[in-house]
């Protein structure tokens, strides 16, 4: 799996389809939302998130449907 995509990765970047400015935007954003999610979780208990988990997937699920 990881050759499969290493390989992707460099065919793609051969021919210059890799989008580098959009990738740093994500990076940017999800590596500090990462750690901070990490130190966060240790203040959530367990059936707290999943209940708000819950919600949180009730309510998109009805948002997308109508």
């Amino acid at each position: 799996m990881i050759f499969t995509a290493m390989s992707s990765t460099f065919s793609y970047a051969k021919v210059k389809r890799i989008d580098y400015k959009s990738g740093w935007y994500f990076v940017a954003g999800s590596l500090p939302g990462g750690i901070l999610g990490a130190w966060l979780n240790q203040f959530v208990e367990t059936n707290t998130f999943s209940l708000f988990l819950g919600d949180f997937y009730a309510a998109y699920f009805f948002y997308v449907s109508f």
